[in-house]
């Protein structure tokens, strides 16, 4: 099971307190506390009947994966069968449902979990325990979920006898003797009744996940006693598995100056204007990546259901926005009855999805755990932003990552909040270093610009289908003669033809353009087109349509060798004959210390700790004892210890470790030492075992599966309004990434973007060096490559010169070194060596790798000279 490290920590500090307390019922308390405080001193009480530990661990990190991870923990290392889960709400209740007990979700926490695999475990929840019971599955694990509400109401009908079982559930779950109970956000229903009655269970563990460690009572913050480990919002952020929060306000506005009402509607059109700004900005992500289009939406908290109303009535009014939110605005808040609040209720928990209108969520604070969403972009908290409680649970709502990690990207990884009337609190909150906000996290209004997803089209189509409009002009100017409904024709022929020469291109590349002759093509758009009236009247229109369709084929095929390049695709498969073992070694003895214990029993006066008395012990007879068996039995059950393959490595170990021991000591003191120690020593031989753990992941084989000539559209921002400018235009270096640039006559592109003016510079370069053909800057699907597993390498530049090809990568002389940009480096190296197999066995330009410094790049800079400076072979 993949775990994130706050997971990984969780279940760590669960294996420790496990390994020193037994899962028993009646534990006694006292000692188990005392062992749990040494180990983890934040726990002071267990607040339960029974042990019960909570782990506080914020929004977003995984809590209902760590509870999988939890039960597995504990079938296959405690051989606990039997789970108690409760949920504080029906959201979350029907979430656990299904993440728990449907293999087809695909948040199944037990998805390839090799002991759950064909042992699916039994679910029985609230609604069907009166029927389950004691009818069990394929499986000896049962979960049980139960909604804490569901729970306090049925608790008469849970004590009623049942026919399946022959005594009533609660009795039965009672009589298990490996219970463990799960509280999912705890903190909803410490002191809820339904917790009396899950005390009378007496499970022989409790866990407890929340985000909130704490109650609230009046006007009082009461902490839970009982955490061993606390993941807060602020390392969740910190560590990258949530968005970073960010506040939007205004520059010089006192609240003192304007009515509650005129700040709610500058809060609101702010915060819809950077919305506005957000959903551009996630398209132009989602075009350029080629990953599922994420749809934002803001979320209005009001201060309570009048005041909602009254936001919702502007927000649909045609003074918002000229009502282009009308349609798409929901309110949710307690007192709405039937079928609205029913279709409101199914619009909200349906908000992910992209063809779901909504786009504003109004609500009163109902919307707390279990409305788990990641496309919240903008939360407006009207009247409400100064309370830690809104902070905590309402900007948690919206931290969660569309795609599950931080992209690098910083509008798809960023929540804002409107704080205008909150600002200068918010901004003495962020020199806490716990705050969810920091200090440099602000933006202002009045620097949101318009902006818009612009996609530019590849040159050689604009350049066909400029070409089918000049035949067009050209039909009327012909000496043919030719009548309105001949030019028609002829247009509508050419039309299939060009879309036949383009499909055959993209499918099979340029080069295979020669396999498929001119007049082929234009006899398949001939035959498409009705011909027959026109030729009754005009015997030569066949040949006359043949002749200008051909002439223009023949045009576009030279349009296409022009504007286009030939670029290898990767294809990478795996050998997915993985291998886990552990390698042969030695047993170090050194920390292994070990002598029999004597057969004495120290009495210690509580008084006087100098009054003591040493007296012979009982004789222990150890004589059954099989130190090997013993020793084998408690390592087999560590994880990756898989006994059918490592029995040998296992044996030969312990052989040498009890060889060891009787060199000094006889076989009825070897046995004692394993007696009293046989925990230990397991552990120490698994920890020396683990360092000699071997993993291999599969064989990564790469090769080129072809040759693509389709040149992909980019997608880039621009503000409103904004028209691009001539790359030899006068701009400073400043500004140059905000600026689309144009006037390119040897590009792919008639339109780029570029991050830095060294990139800029380098593309002059391409322009006006004879060396260069023709060069391309790529959009980030064009190749197919990849670093560090799944991390996408996108280079900077293509050039194409009369024999080779050149892949180029500008890096500021600060950054060439950085880890990060050498395994880009290595990559790209990797690229051109694979790629070169194929072209010279396929009779295309060799390849070439250029990290060029960026204060190399001048506009009078050499292409030639630059590429034999910075070439890069290994």
């Amino acid at each position: 099971m993949s775990l994130r490290p706050p997971q990984k920590r969780s279940l760590k500090i669960l294996e420790d307190i496990l390994d020193e307390l037994d899962l028993e019922k009646n534990q006694d308390l006292e000692r188990a506390l005392e062992i749990v405080h040494d180990l983890f001193p934040t726990c002071i009480n267990f607040e339960r009947d029974f042990m019960s530990l909570t782990f506080a661990l914020a929004t977003g990190v995984g809590k209902t994966r760590l509870m999988g991870a939890f039960i597995t923990y504990l079938y296959t290392q405690k051989g606990v069968k039997n789970f108690f889960i409760v949920a504080p709400n029906l959201t979350i209740y029907n979430k656990l449902m299904k993440d728990l007990g449907d293999p087809s979700s695909e948040k199944y926490v037990f998805r390839g979990i090799g002991c759950f695999s064909q042992n699916i475990p039994n679910l029985i929840t609230g609604d069907n325990y009166k029927e389950k019971g004691l009818m069990q599955g394929f499986s000896d694990v049962t979960i049980n979920v139960f909604n804490i509400s569901k729970f306090n109401r049925e608790i008469g009908n849970i004590h009623h006898l049942s026919e399946y079982l022959g005594q009533s559930y609660f009795d039965f779950l009672a009589a298990q003797k490996d219970l463990v109970v799960i509280m999912d956000e705890s903190h909803h229903y410490r002191a809820d009744k339904g917790m009396t009655a899950i005390n009378e269970l007496k499970p022989v563990l409790g866990l407890e996940l929340t985000a909130t460690p704490q109650v609230e009572s009046g006007t009082k913050t009461i902490k839970f006693k009982n955490v061993v480990y606390e993941y807060p919002l602020s390392s969740a952020i910190r560590d990258g598995y949530a968005k970073i929060p960010y506040a939007l306000t205004r520059r010089d506005i006192s609240d003192y100056n304007l009515s509650s009402d005129d700040m709610d509607k500058m809060m609101l059109e702010d915060g819809i204007s950077n919305h506005e700004r957000v959903k551009e900005r996630l398209k132009d992500y989602a075009i350029n990546n080629g990953v599922k289009p994420v749809k934002p939406f803001v979320l209005v908290v009001c201060q309570n259901t009048q005041h909602a109303e009254k936001v919702l009535s502007y927000i649909t009014s045609d003074d918002f926005f000229d009502g282009k939110y009308k349609s798409k605005t929901i309110i949710v808040h307690s007192n709405q009855k039937g079928s609205e609040r029913e279709e409101n209720v199914q619009k909200l928990l349906e908000v992910e999805k992209f063809d779901n209108p909504v786009e504003i969520v109004v609500h009163v604070n109902i919307l707390k755990e279990g409305w788990d969403v990641n496309n919240l972009y903008t939360i407006i908290p009207l009247r409400t932003a100064a309370s830690q409680t809104l902070r905590e649970q309402t900007i948690g709502r919206g931290l969660r990552l569309p795609y599950g990690k931080r992209t690098g990207n910083k509008d798809v990884d960023s929540l804002i909040i409107t704080a205008h009337d909150k600002f200068e609190e918010i901004i003495r909150e962020a020199s806490d270093p716990n705050s969810l906000l920091k200090a440099g996290n602000i933006i202002y209004a009045e620097d949101i610009e318009k902006a818009e997803s612009v996609a530019v089209t590849p040159n050689y189509k604009t350049s066909v289908q400029a070409s089918i409009f000049d035949l067009g002009v050209n039909l009327e100017q012909t000496g043919e003669r030719l009548t309105v409904e001949e030019r028609q024709i002829i247009t509508e022929a050419v039309k299939k033809a060009s879309d036949e020469l383009i499909n055959t291109y993209r499918l099979t590349g340029r080069d295979n353009l020669s396999s498929v002759s001119t007049e082929q093509i234009v006899n398949n758009a001939i035959n498409n087109v009705d011909l027959a009236e026109i030729v009754k009247n005009r015997t030569d229109f066949e040949d006359i349509i043949r002749r200008f369709t051909g002439k223009e084929i023949e045009k576009q095929r030279d349009i296409i060798e022009r504007e286009t390049m030939a670029i290898p695709q990767i294809k990478i498969m795996r050998d997915m004959k993985s291998d886990y073992h552990f390698e042969p070694f030695k047993l170090d003895f050194s920390n292994m210390n070990y002598y029999p214990i004597d057969n004495q029993i120290l009495i210690q006066s509580l008084v006087d700790a100098k009054d003591n008395t040493v007296i012979n012990g009982k004789y222990l007879d150890f004589d059954a004892v099989n130190p090997m068996k013993t020793l084998v039995d408690i390592i087999a059950m560590k994880p990756e210890i898989d006994y059918d393959s490592c029995s040998d490595l296992l044996f030969d170990l312990l052989d040498s470790f009890l060889t060891h021991l009787k060199e000094k000591f006889s076989d009825e003191e070897v046995k004692n030492i394993v007696m009293f120690n046989k925990k230990d020593i397991a552990n120490k031989v698994y920890e020396q075992m683990k360092k000699h753990f071997v993993c291999s992941t599969p064989d990564i084989i790469e090769r080129i599966s072809g040759v693509s000539y389709d040149i992909i559209e980019p997608s880039y921002m621009r503000k409103i309004g904004e028209e691009p400018v001539s790359v030899y235009d006068s701009i400073e270096d400043g500004k140059v990434p905000k600026i689309l640039f144009t006037g390119f006559k040897k590009a792919l592109h008639p339109i780029y973007k570029f991050d830095s003016a060294p990139e800029r510079r380098f593309a002059i370069v391409c322009e006006t060096d004879p060396e260069v053909q023709k060069w391309l800057r790529p959009a980030p699907k064009q190749f197919n490559l990849f670093y560090d597993g799944n991390r996408r390498y996108e280079p900077d530049f293509v050039v194409e010169t009369a024999d080779t090809m050149y892949l180029v990568e500008i890096k500021g002389e600060d950054r060439l070194n950085d880890e990060d940009n050498l395994h880009k480096k290595q990559c790209a190296v990797r690229y051109c060596q694979v790629a070169n197999v194929y072209c010279e066995g396929n009779g295309l330009k060799t390849w070439k790798y250029l990290y060029i410094p960026s204060q190399q790049v001048q506009t009078t800079s050499s292409f030639n000279m630059l590429a034999q400076r910075f070439e890069v072979t290994e």
